[in-house]
């Protein structure tokens, strides 16, 4: 995928057509959306909630969303599945996912040719239907909806209880708070998020002992 653009170019039209695809149920879909929306890296382009997690967010059991993933795998995410315990799945975009939301950013991509003996640009006419009630008519923003449902918990807690945890300084700890919480962290623009004191000093005792054991 090294002539592709990176999934954070492409993710819009990715989710389109994901939420596209009528042969997803929605309970595949809301797995998908939350994958992408809270827990891929910008940089590594993977993303590892355990089915617990997806669970709690979503509001549905772990065995639907484990039906939801066996219908996301191959078509829409690649998986390096981990061992149910210390190790959570990783998901990544799956390769025709990428290469199909990449044609649908190139057909968006317009080209706009120079007028063959004027000066300047021949550009298309622009025309906006107002509705009868005036103002725009825009199509719904999944993620931006999405986020906002899945913050809305969050949001009301304060914001001195947490710590920022960054998922490529420091994975191992991002990851372990990742899977001892649901919905509790917020995400940042550079790839982290702020979890409550309790449950970055329980991953921190976790990882002691993992590390002790070994």
């Amino acid at each position: 995928m090294s002539d592709l653009r990176p999934f954070k170019d492409i993710k819009l039209q990715w989710l389109m057509l994901l939420s596209c695809d009528a042969s997803l149920s929605d309970a595949a879909v809301r797995v998908a959306l939350y994958i992408v929306t809270r827990h891929m890296n910008g940089r590594s382009e993977k993303a590892w909630p355990s089915h617990q997690t997806i669970a709690t967010a979503i509001g549905k059991s772990t065995k639907t969303v484990q039906r939801a993933v066996a219908a996301l795998e191959k078509k829409w995410f690649d998986l390096e599945r981990g061992n149910g315990s210390r190790i959570s799945t990783r998901y990544s975009p799956s390769e025709p996912s990428v290469q199909q939301a990449n044609k649908e950013r190139e057909k968006g991509d317009k080209i706009v040719h120079l007028h063959p003996n004027k000066g300047g640009q021949n550009c298309p006419q622009r025309v906006t239907k107002m509705s009868s009630e005036g103002g725009q008519k825009c199509p719904p923003n999944l993620e931006k909806e999405l986020r906002k449902e899945l913050n809305a918990h969050a949001s009301r807690r304060p914001a001195a209880n947490r710590i920022n945890v960054n998922s490529n300084s420091d994975p191992e700890l991002f990851q372990r708070c990742g899977e001892l919480t649901d919905r509790v962290g917020l995400m940042s623009d550079d790839g982290s998020w702020n979890f409550e004191h309790s449950v970055v000093r329980q991953a921190q005792r976790d990882l002691s002992v993992a590390v002790g054991a070994a």
